[in-house]
């Protein structure tokens, strides 16, 4: 429910909610980009293991050609 402030005018109780509305924007977003550096993370690391076990891989299979 919204309070009304009797001592605002309406234009300033527009911007009021107008830089509420921001705020939680911009919380909202911050929120979104700490968890998708935390998903690349995760991804980083999983391509990595993977490289890695590819190498070993190919350098078992030269190995056993010689």
């Amino acid at each position: 429910m919204i309070q009304l402030d009797f001592f605002e005018s309406p234009e300033q109780s527009e911007m009021k909610d107008m830089r509420d509305k921001i705020r939680a924007i911009h919380l909202s977003t911050d929120r979104v980009r700490k968890a998708l550096f935390a998903k690349h993370g995760e991804v980083y690391q999983i391509v990595m293991d993977i490289d890695s076990r590819l190498e070993a891989i190919e350098r078992g299979l030269c190995q056993k050609k010689n």
